[in-house]
């Protein structure tokens, strides 16, 4: 069971790989604000390192504040094109929960939810674009 799930993590890294041009809507519940951004993000080998072969374990995250002693990290695969990611911070009890969806090998989504306890503090919604040199 745990060599079909690597299997399936494997699938949504490779995935990421490439060069994508992203935006970002983040919308902030308490003050009614929206914050729009945009970025390019390179994501290759160097994010990744290979482990026996054909296993990979994430060696750097696109925002690695969420990333410390003090988290939980977890993922849930929902389907082969969604992913649930989720991070929980113990000090000062706020969620981070992001699905992703591959629409296809070229455009992905996410919705982003920040949570302080019971209540929502942001959401974000984001499209990612891979560049065109990058495509498979």
């Amino acid at each position: 069971m745990r060599y079909i799930f690597m299997l399936n993590l494997n699938f949504f890294l490779e995935k990421l790989k490439g060069k994508w041009h992203s935006h970002q809507t983040i919308y902030f519940i308490s003050s009614k604000k929206v914050k729009n951004y945009k970025n390019i993000v390179t994501l290759n080998d160097d994010y990744f390192e290979k482990e026996n072969g054909n296993k990979y374990h994430v060696l750097h995250t696109i925002d690695e504040k969420f990333i410390d002693g003090n988290f939980i990290y977890s993922y849930i695969i929902l389907s082969n094109n969604c992913i649930k990611i989720s991070s929980e911070s113990k000090l000062d009890n706020i969620k981070y929960i992001e699905y992703m969806y591959f629409i296809n090998q070229n455009l992905r989504i996410s919705i982003t939810y920040l949570i302080n306890i019971q209540k929502r503090l942001a959401v974000s919604f984001n499209s990612y674009i891979k560049q065109a040199s990058y495509l498979s």
